[in-house]
Protein backbone atom coordinates (compact mmCIF):
# COMPACT_ATOMS: atom_id res chain seq x y z
CA UNK A 1 0.00 0.00 0.00
CA UNK A 2 0.49 3.60 -0.46
CA UNK A 3 0.59 4.61 3.24
CA UNK A 4 0.77 8.21 4.37
CA UNK A 5 3.97 10.19 4.09
CA UNK A 6 5.85 10.90 7.31
CA UNK A 7 5.16 14.39 8.68
CA UNK A 8 7.98 16.87 8.50
CA UNK A 9 10.09 15.95 11.55
CA UNK A 10 11.28 19.54 12.01
CA UNK A 11 8.41 21.94 11.24
CA UNK A 12 9.14 25.63 11.12
CA UNK A 13 6.89 28.40 12.32
CA UNK A 14 6.62 31.49 10.17
CA UNK A 15 6.40 34.60 12.34
CA UNK A 16 3.46 36.87 11.67
CA UNK A 17 5.12 39.99 13.08
CA UNK A 18 8.51 41.27 12.03
CA UNK A 19 11.18 40.87 14.69
CA UNK A 20 11.73 43.94 16.85
CA UNK A 21 14.46 46.32 15.72
CA UNK A 22 17.81 46.44 17.40
CA UNK A 23 18.06 48.96 20.18
CA UNK A 24 21.01 50.17 22.13
CA UNK A 25 22.94 53.21 23.16
CA UNK A 26 26.42 54.50 23.79
CA UNK A 27 27.57 57.29 26.05
CA UNK A 28 30.64 59.50 25.79
CA UNK A 29 32.18 61.65 28.51
CA UNK A 30 33.63 65.16 28.34
CA UNK A 31 34.90 67.09 31.36
CA UNK A 32 36.22 70.61 31.83
CA UNK A 33 37.86 72.26 34.80
CA UNK A 34 36.25 75.71 34.40
CA UNK A 35 39.01 77.14 36.56
CA UNK A 36 37.42 76.30 39.91
CA UNK A 37 39.72 74.73 42.45
CA UNK A 38 38.42 71.32 43.46
CA UNK A 39 35.46 71.32 41.05
CA UNK A 40 34.79 70.29 37.49
CA UNK A 41 31.89 70.20 35.11
CA UNK A 42 31.01 67.13 33.05
CA UNK A 43 28.87 66.46 30.03
CA UNK A 44 27.72 63.06 28.79
CA UNK A 45 26.30 62.51 25.31
CA UNK A 46 23.94 59.58 24.75
CA UNK A 47 23.49 58.18 21.22
CA UNK A 48 20.87 55.71 20.01
CA UNK A 49 22.92 53.06 18.18
CA UNK A 50 19.92 50.92 17.23
CA UNK A 51 17.70 50.97 14.17
CA UNK A 52 14.51 51.64 16.14
CA UNK A 53 13.43 54.34 18.57
CA UNK A 54 15.00 54.26 22.01
CA UNK A 55 12.49 54.66 24.83
CA UNK A 56 14.54 55.51 27.89
CA UNK A 57 18.20 55.22 28.84
CA UNK A 58 20.44 54.99 31.88
CA UNK A 59 24.14 55.83 31.94
CA UNK A 60 26.25 54.30 34.73
CA UNK A 61 29.87 54.65 35.75
CA UNK A 62 32.20 54.28 38.70
CA UNK A 63 34.43 57.14 39.77
CA UNK A 64 38.02 56.29 40.62
CA UNK A 65 37.78 58.12 43.94
CA UNK A 66 37.44 61.57 45.42
CA UNK A 67 34.67 62.82 43.11
CA UNK A 68 31.08 63.60 44.09
CA UNK A 69 28.14 65.36 42.51
CA UNK A 70 27.78 69.01 43.48
CA UNK A 71 24.01 69.45 43.08
CA UNK A 72 21.84 67.53 40.65
CA UNK A 73 22.52 66.84 36.96
CA UNK A 74 20.68 68.84 34.32
CA UNK A 75 18.77 66.96 31.58
CA UNK A 76 19.01 63.77 33.65
CA UNK A 77 17.91 62.23 36.95
CA UNK A 78 20.56 61.05 39.41
CA UNK A 79 19.88 57.57 40.73
CA UNK A 80 23.15 56.70 42.45
CA UNK A 81 25.92 58.25 44.51
CA UNK A 82 29.66 58.15 43.89
CA UNK A 83 31.61 56.08 43.45
CA UNK A 84 28.79 54.19 41.63
CA UNK A 85 26.77 56.70 39.62
CA UNK A 86 23.67 56.26 37.46
CA UNK A 87 21.83 58.99 35.59
CA UNK A 88 18.50 58.23 33.92
CA UNK A 89 16.82 60.24 31.20
CA UNK A 90 14.58 63.14 32.12
CA UNK A 91 10.93 62.84 31.10
CA UNK A 92 11.52 64.98 28.01
CA UNK A 93 14.68 63.40 26.54
CA UNK A 94 14.20 59.64 26.89
CA UNK A 95 12.94 58.99 23.37
CA UNK A 96 15.64 59.05 20.72
CA UNK A 97 15.27 58.23 17.05
CA UNK A 98 17.95 56.01 15.48
CA UNK A 99 21.36 57.75 15.56
CA UNK A 100 19.92 60.71 17.51
CA UNK A 101 21.74 62.13 20.54
CA UNK A 102 20.94 63.94 23.75
CA UNK A 103 23.17 65.02 26.58
CA UNK A 104 23.18 65.74 30.29
CA UNK A 105 25.59 67.69 32.41
CA UNK A 106 26.65 67.99 36.02
CA UNK A 107 28.91 69.81 38.43
CA UNK A 108 31.19 67.71 40.61
CA UNK A 109 33.69 68.14 43.37
CA UNK A 110 37.16 66.67 43.22
CA UNK A 111 39.55 66.57 40.30
CA UNK A 112 38.68 65.55 36.76
CA UNK A 113 38.97 61.75 36.62
CA UNK A 114 42.01 60.68 34.62
CA UNK A 115 41.56 58.38 32.89
CA UNK A 116 37.92 59.21 32.25
CA UNK A 117 35.53 56.63 33.70
CA UNK A 118 34.13 53.90 31.49
CA UNK A 119 30.46 54.62 30.80
CA UNK A 120 27.77 51.97 30.36
CA UNK A 121 24.56 52.92 28.59
CA UNK A 122 21.52 50.68 28.88
CA UNK A 123 18.00 50.99 27.57
CA UNK A 124 14.88 49.17 28.68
Amino acid sequence: GGGTPDPDPDPTVTPTDPPPGDSGCTATWKATDNGWAGHFQGEVTVRNTGDSALNGWTVSWTYGGGQAFDGTPWNGVLSGQPPNVSVKNATYNGQLAPNATTSFGFNATGSIPNPAPTLTCTSP
